[in-house]
């Protein structure tokens, strides 16, 4: 499961009336507004792209700054209310009558926390080249539908138009897998922006598999080492003493080369001239 996320400038709302919980609401995504760049490519949300998730009635949460441990509602208890209307995804939600939930009421209505996220899995979406005001070549993917796992007031908001404070780090490295794919295959653009395109993609998505193949390397020496204290815990006396001259035997072997390799490399420097004669 591919968990993305995006946050958006929107004004929220808090009311208090009176004999009704205190309530928050507002955008926590717009269609058809234009990301920023987000390491090659920009991103829109399509109309339409949440029908299938709220007519499924799917379980979401609203959560303060994507936390867990603040949750403020969710649709299956009622407490969270989702609408999908011509400018995008509405939310309102129940506070519960906790302090981090009031504290978050006040700061909501004096305006000090005005942005709002949802976290999402892509289900589908496209590719696509338009011009952006300078005429320049942008690649763009589009939204199209999408699981909810989310909806969330936050601090943050870097970019007014589009994705958060943190969205480089929160999209899914097999989007900008796809982007890099798209711009690899893609005739119709000329071959040095797709060029430049893609090494753009590639080098935000080396880190991460980077990160993975370390990863596995430790998972991978975690588990020899764990092997290999099972079965010299079953060894004998005499297994554990074969074992210690076989490993005394390969350290002198492996010095023997690397002392050979170390005089293969002088007689080589000295035939070349890099060293006078009888120098060590």
């Amino acid at each position: 499961m591919k968990r993305e996320t995006r946050t958006y400038s929107a004004k929220l709302e808090a009311r208090d009336l009176p004999g009704e919980p205190r309530r928050i609401s507002g955008y926590a995504a717009r269609f058809g507004v234009l990301s920023a760049d987000l390491g090659g490519f920009k991103e829109r949300i399509a109309p339409g792209t949440f029908s299938r998730a709220i007519s499924e009635n799917q379980d979401v949460r609203c959560l303060f700054n994507h936390s867990a441990d603040h949750i403020l509602g969710r649709t299956k208890s009622g407490t969270l209310r989702l609408k999908q209307d011509s400018n995008g995804l509405f939310f309102e939600a129940d506070l519960p009558d906790t302090q981090d939930a009031r504290d978050l009421f006040e700061l909501i209505k004096r305006q000090d926390i005005a942005e709002c996220s949802f976290s999402f899995d892509s289900l589908s979406d496209s590719w696509g080249e338009e011009k952006d005001a300078d005429g320049k070549s942008l690649t763009v993917r589009t939204l199209r539908d999408v699981n909810l796992f989310d909806v969330s007031p936050c601090v943050f908001a870097a970019y007014p138009e589009g994705t958060s404070v943190a969205a480089r780090n929160q999209i899914a490295p097999e989007t900008r897998a796809s982007a890099a794919r798209y711009l690899a295959t893609d005739e119709t653009l000329p071959r040095k922006i797709r060029k430049e395109m893609f090494h753009r993609l590639l080098r935000s998505i080396l880190p991460w598999m980077e990160e993975e193949k370390n990863f596995a390397v430790r998972g991978l020496a975690r588990i020899r080492a764990e092997k290999d204290k099972l079965r010299r815990a079953k060894m004998t006396d005499s297994e554990r003493r074969a074992e210690v001259k076989k490993v005394g035997e390969q350290i002198v072997r492996d010095e023997e080369r690397v002392n050979q390799d170390q005089y293969n490399q002088k007689v080589s420097d000295w035939q070349a001239g890099k060293i006078a004669p009888g120098r060590n």
